[in-house]
């Protein structure tokens, strides 16, 4: 039997060449098949990197729904915010409206009542009314410390 001089030279190459071969020491004999199962070895990589892809597609959905829940939270206390800006004083306000009508028509009674004593009595009212209102919107009065008594609207100097 005559055998290729072309394949004979490629065995002899990688038996004494290249990959490090020496000529009688090949893989062992196996019965000329593959001593280890190699399909038995690719499987369980197979299903592992499944697994993995399985496990990174459900922790890209979580991260993509925490970023949309978050986005939401966002904009809920950005809109929040912004409502609270636009109608920060309108209860106030709405509260201090009668006392104004009160106010104006103290005036008004002032010009033309003959009773001083009454008018008086009807400013402590709406006076009152005011500091009561206020309060009930959580305004307090402050005292300064430094000046016990009326001081106006600019502290008091050291003269010397």
């Amino acid at each position: 039997m005559k055998t290729n001089s072309k394949y004979q030279n490629t065995k002899k190459e990688h038996f004494n060449g290249e990959d490090g071969f020496i000529e009688g020491e090949a893989y062992p004999n196996c019965d000329g098949e593959p001593c280890a199962n190699v399909a038995e070895d690719e499987a369980p990589a197979e299903a592992e990197a499944v697994k993995m892809t399985d496990e990174a597609a459900v922790w890209r959905d979580k991260y993509i729904r925490l970023q949309a829940e978050f986005d939401n939270y966002r904009k809920r206390t950005f809109k929040e915010r912004m409502d609270l800006i636009s109608s920060a004083g309108e209860d106030v306000i709405k509260a201090l409206l009668p006392v104004l009508d009160d106010l104006d028509r103290a005036l008004e009674a002032m010009k033309t009542s003959k009773d001083a004593g009454a008018v008086k009595e009807g400013v402590v009212l709406i006076s009152n009314k005011l500091r009561d209102t206020l309060r009930s919107k959580g305004v307090s009065a402050v005292v300064m410390s430094r000046c016990p008594t009326a001081c106006g609207f600019f502290p008091p100097t050291n003269s010397t």
